[in-house]
């Protein structure tokens, strides 16, 4: 990338010249010289030099937003360049929502790890739900989970992989009238959001408007599955998961209902910069997902099972 582009976007980060250039590598007045040569083309000041530092003007911060897109543009097209060239990848940073990462992360690590030793993994879990920023700036190489409803770049690609549906959990059955239980059995139950957000969740508010009652407020939201199945296990709590922890719900002795009509569904998927997609690891991450997916009950996999 052309290292004037570079010495703007250093300065506009750090405020200060000698900082920008032991960053790049440049001596301090070689770096001075480039921003005046960059200032004369575009015919305005880019800065306020102030007496601590130095700050972005109006015509600079119309510039910032052009370069941060350049250099967005330049470390893709070096993806790019290199996963066709050499089809390796030394770092790849993979991040999840928490039902991904519990039920299907370590076995897939494991495997991807065996086939690609060379390649460092890091996991980072739970992904934000807002994941197209941290995947186009380079924070994050792969996104595994919830697919939004709109990227705002068509430079990330997205898999789909499955549909998630729901099922509700309870430890506690004294007083339950019906089977499976209603919205109505269980106004004194105290709710867990998985998750962590404070809002309920649009499959838990359907449960409730279904049996035309007002959604209870979250008692406890967690984004960790075994906290919320001790909170079941220890008294009058509930909360609707997503289908694939049935399992793991038997096996702690609370009991999943599947929904008998589905209330809330949302589509799970690999997004990945398009500059990425053709990485052989990233590939082979969206084959192994597709297969512990389609063998896992309560979802319609991506073969159409």
């Amino acid at each position: 990338m052309d290292r004037s582009i570079r010495a703007f976007i250093a300065i506009a980060k750090h405020g200060s010249v000698s900082i920008a250039a032991r960053e790049i590598g440049l001596a301090q007045s070689s770096l001075t010289k480039k921003l005046r040569q960059i200032e004369i083309e575009f015919g305005a000041a880019l800065f306020e030099r102030l007496p601590r530092g130095m700050r972005l003007t109006t015509y600079g911060q119309a510039l910032h937003r052009h370069a941060i897109e350049i250099e967005r543009s330049y470390s893709q097209a070096a993806e790019e360049i290199a996963a066709i060239r050499t089809g390796h990848v030394d770092l790849l940073r993979i991040g999840t929502g928490p039902t991904i990462s519990l039920l299907y992360m370590a076995r897939i690590l494991d495997q991807l790890r065996l086939e690609f030793p060379r390649t460092q993994l890091i996991l980072s879990a739970p992904a934000s739900s807002s994941y197209s920023a941290r995947l186009l700036s380079g924070d994050l190489d792969v996104v595994v989970g919830r697919i939004e409803a709109e990227h705002p770049s068509e430079n990330i690609t997205t898999t789909w992989l499955a549909t998630f549906e729901h099922c509700l959990v309870i430890g506690d059955r004294k007083g339950i009238s019906h089977d499976p239980p209603t919205a109505a059995d269980l106004l004194d139950f105290a709710w867990i959001g998985y998750s962590e957000s404070i809002e309920p969740d649009p499959a838990l508010t359907n449960f409730f408007h279904a049996d035309g009652l007002a959604p209870p407020p979250l008692a406890i939201s967690t984004s960790s599955f075994n906290t919320a199945l001790e909170l079941i296990a220890a008294g009058r709590y509930a909360m609707i998961v997503p289908n694939q922890f049935q399992p793991v719900v038997e096996a702690s002795g609370a009991v999943a209902y599947p929904l008998r009509t589905p209330l809330h569904a949302y589509e799970v998927g690999v997004s990945v910069r398009s500059s990425t997609f053709r990485y052989p690891i990233v590939k082979r991450l969206t084959e192994i997902l597709q297969i512990e997916l389609a063998s896992s009950s309560g979802g319609t996999s991506s073969d159409g099972s």
